[in-house]
C-alpha cells in the first residue's frame, strides 16, 4: 500500500485521515482513527493508468474525489454522532456556567 495523506481532523480531537493506494487491488484505502476505534472504506479506483503501483509520487484527482466521497460515507455512518455528542456537551457545559 502507498500512503497518499494523513492528517488530524480540524473539527473532532483525537480523529486522524488517512488515504492509501492499494497496488494489489488498485483501491483507494481511506481510513479514520478515533481513539481505539478504526473505520475503513475502499473504492475502486477510476484510474486505469498509470496503475496503482506506479503512482509513488502523488495521486490523481479522481482518486482524490473518490477518497472524499469515501470519507464522507464513514463521518456519515460512524462519526456524526460524535461530533454531535461534543457539540451537545460543549453548548451544556457554556449552559451550566
Amino acid at each position: 500500500m502507498i500512503k497518499y495523506f494523513e492528517e488530524k481532523d480540524k473539527e473532532i480531537p483525537g480523529l486522524q485521515w488517512e488515504i492509501y493506494g492499494d497496488t494489489e487491488t488498485n483501491e483507494i484505502v481511506v481510513i479514520a482513527v478515533l481513539e481505539n476505534e478504526r473505520h475503513e472504506k475502499r473504492g475502486k479506483s477510476p484510474v486505469l493508468y498509470p496503475t496503482m503501483i506506479d503512482r509513488i509520487f502523488g495521486t490523481d484527482l479522481a482518486d482524490l474525489d473518490l477518497a472524499y466521497r469515501l470519507s464522507d460515507e464513514i463521518f456519515d455512518e460512524k462519526l456524526r454522532s460524535i461530533k454531535l455528542e461534543k457539540s451537545i456537551k460543549s453548548k451544556l457545559t457554556v449552559m451550566e456556567d
